[in-house]
Formats: C-alpha cells, sequence, structure tokens
C-alpha cells in the first residue's frame, strides 16, 4: 500500500488545548455582555466537536441568529489565539 500521507489529531489529542478553547469562548461570550465560563463548567463538554461544545456552553442564550453570529465569532477568537495555552500533554 502507498502512503501518502499520515493525517494526527492533535486538538485534544496529542495536544491540550482546553485553556485556548476557554479563552477564545470567554472573549465571544464577554463581547455580548455575557458572564464567562470557568474552566469547570467547560471541560465536560469537551470531545465532542466545537459546534457542540459551543451549543452546550451557551444555553443561556435562546435567539438562534444571536447564536449564529457567536459561533461565528468563536471560530474567528478560535482561530487567531488557538496558541497562547496549547502544549503537549505530558503522558505521550
Amino acid at each position: 500500500m502507498d502512503k501518502k500521507a499520515i493525517i494526527f489529531d492533535l486538538d485534544g489529542t496529542l495536544l491540550d488545548t482546553k485553556e485556548d478553547l476557554l479563552y477564545s469562548m470567554n472573549l465571544t461570550r464577554k463581547n455580548h455582555g455575557l458572564k464567562e465560563l470557568k474552566m469547570n463548567e467547560f471541560i465536560a463538554h469537551l470531545g465532542r466537536g466545537l459546534k457542540v461544545l459551543f451549543d452546550e456552553v451557551n444555553t443561556d442564550i435562546n435567539d438562534r441568529d444571536i447564536l449564529n453570529i457567536m459561533y461565528d465569532e468563536f471560530l474567528y477568537n478560535y482561530s487567531i489565539n488557538l496558541t497562547h495555552f496549547t502544549k503537549p500533554y505530558n503522558e505521550y
């Protein structure tokens, strides 16, 4: 078999990205006048993708249009802040 690429899932697998995710989520929430989340409120929602994470931690917002705007902002915020606190997991 001729292999042309090897793909690794780094985010949350080889790299600990939760601090950057939380920072980006809180930046988004702050921009909309919402309270910041604490890590213990956030961490249980990690591991099932960014959209699920976003929806589960933003149940205090009922307006789907606002949620869609915020989700796009969150993705943007994460894209420009994804290496501030990220580090490799120590057990590897």
